[in-house]
């Protein structure tokens, strides 16, 4: 029971090192180029939770994560970094 306990509690550890990791590259490349293009920014924004209806900044939980952190697991099981 211990072994899997102290298992479970390295892949919560490593699954947010993972999101953090995710969230963090998401942020630097949908960073807003230019003002202009600031709506269309706000809308993808939206989708990933970072904006509400208005396109206004907004605290929540965020989605598209999963398939990312899947894909980052894979490679940790198989030996990546």
């Amino acid at each position: 029971m211990a072994d899997a306990e102290g298992k479970q509690e390295g892949w919560a550890a490593r699954q947010a090192r993972f999101l953090a990791a995710i969230e963090e590259e998401l942020r630097r490349v949908l960073e807003v180029p230019h003002p202009g293009l600031a709506r269309h920014y706000g809308m993808m924004h939206y989708h990933l939770g970072w904006a509400d209806e208005r396109l206004q900044p907004a605290q929540g939980d965020a989605g598209k994560r999963l398939r990312p952190l899947l894909c980052l697991e894979v490679c940790a099981s198989l030996g990546g970094e």
